[in-house]
């Protein structure tokens, strides 16, 4: 059973994991809250890491994609762009986001699609997301 402990525990790592940005702070980070990780999980760790999948997910989806798009050359305001492309933004919403005009997002994404040899945003997302190489 999963105590109170590891319930408030659980949710810290899920705050954590929505900041990690590489593979080596995830590996720590999931370590350091479920140590049976690596090897034998007893029940309480399988029923913590059902919980927290969803969260680890998309904290592994995230990494992937930021290593990936580091090592296409991207600069990281390009890649701050991508991102917010990827969860759904618009051009004008990431400009407000950014507090940048809308005309400085379509330069990012120009030059992002240079970089990664794309011509429009779904092509730039499948390439990120390893659907095309």
């Amino acid at each position: 059973m999963v105590s109170a402990r590891q319930l408030e525990d659980a949710v810290t790592l899920a705050r954590e994991l929505d900041r990690v940005r590489d593979t080596p702070t995830l590996q720590a980070l999931l370590q350091a809250f479920l140590p049976g990780i690596a090897g034998d999980r007893d029940e309480t760790e399988r029923a913590l890491l059902e919980l927290l999948g969803p969260a680890i997910d998309a904290a592994a989806d995230r990494v992937a994609r930021a290593e990936r798009l580091a090592h296409a050359g991207l600069t990281p305001r390009e890649r701050q762009v991508l991102d917010l492309v990827a969860v759904g933004h618009s051009n004008l919403l990431i400009a407000r986001r950014l507090g940048v005009r809308q005309r400085t997002v379509d330069k990012h994404l120009e030059h992002a699609y240079a970089k990664l040899g794309v011509g429009s945003r779904t092509a730039a997302l499948a390439r990120i997301r390893g659907i095309a190489h």
